[in-house]
């Protein structure tokens, strides 16, 4: 982790549970250690805004924003989370 520009780490569900011992905290609190931001990709999000910036994320995205239900957020699973990354790299990296 050290020297790394970002660390991209992965959340089926950001919510208040994630405020509880998830994984993605341990990542959050070895990211602060370091200065290094922090991108989240997520199946769905349902915390604010400043609760994500709280928990110590730089960028956060949910990868089925745009489907209309679950199971064609599944079907399109792969093609989503490329688009997110591809979103990611345009605005964060390039």
């Amino acid at each position: 982790i050290k020297g790394a520009d970002w660390i991209i780490t992965g959340e089926g569900k950001l919510d208040d549970q994630t405020l509880s011992g998830k994984a993605i905290q341990g990542v959050l609190d070895t990211a602060k250690k370091f200065g290094i931001p922090v991108a989240a990709f997520c199946g769905s999000i349902e915390i604010s805004e400043s609760t994500a910036e709280k928990l110590g994320l730089a960028y956060w995205v949910s990868v089925s924003r745009d489907m209309p239900n679950l199971k064609e957020a599944l079907k399109r699973s792969y093609e989503n989370v490329v688009k997110a990354a591809a979103d990611f790299a345009e605005k964060q990296l390039i």
